[in-house]
């Protein structure tokens, strides 16, 4: 093996299997990874945190299937807009939005800090049409347990919950899809 460095995983080949000892022979090629790895330092609370963060995750599927159910107003013949089309998915972390000639996905992805704090953040891309191989950001927002979201009010208004305000919060993603495509 060539003794370049860094060394790509396509170069570590591991040798076949040795029928006569009835193993794999390890130590002839782990030493080609020890200069180009890392050691890592285990945190001896990871079961607490993730215990804890497990309950918060739950909570924010409880929130994030409450905010989908508010979509379903759009269907109801009381609703004045009348091109919003939503789409659930079998996987309740996400979503699409459809309005006219565009569609949207909404996704809510948990994320776990260094220091343990579990956050959960709702992305939507635009997914039609587009013609790019990636999928355009249109934007993000945070919710904590409660279903607080992070958006911006003026002074003394309510924070933004998602479920009380699921429409406007949708509303404004297909407004920044249509924008995106005018532009």
């Amino acid at each position: 093996m060539p003794a370049a460095n860094p060394m790509t995983i396509a170069e570590i080949q591991i040798p076949a299997h040795d029928a006569k000892r009835g193993n794999v022979e390890i130590a002839g090629w782990l030493h080609h990874l020890r200069p180009h790895t890392t050691t890592m330092k285990l945190q001896t609370d990871l079961l607490n945190r993730f215990k804890s963060a497990d309950r918060r995750f739950d909570r924010f599927t409880e929130n994030f299937a409450a905010f989908t159910m508010a979509l379903d107003y759009f269907a109801d013949a009381q609703c004045p807009v009348r091109g919003v089309k939503i789409t659930k998915s079998d996987d309740p972390h996400s979503f699409a939005v459809a309005y006219r000639t565009v569609t949207i996905d909404i996704r809510m992805l948990c994320e776990l800090s260094d220091t343990g704090t579990a956050t959960a953040r709702v992305i939507c891309t635009l997914a039609r049409p587009s013609f790019a191989m990636e999928r355009k950001v249109l934007g993000s927002f945070t919710f904590d347990g409660q279903g607080v979201t992070d958006h911006e009010v003026d002074e003394g208004d309510d924070p933004v919950g998602m479920d009380y305000m699921a429409h406007e919060i949708v509303l404004s993603f297909v407004q920044l899809a249509l924008q995106h495509r005018a532009a």
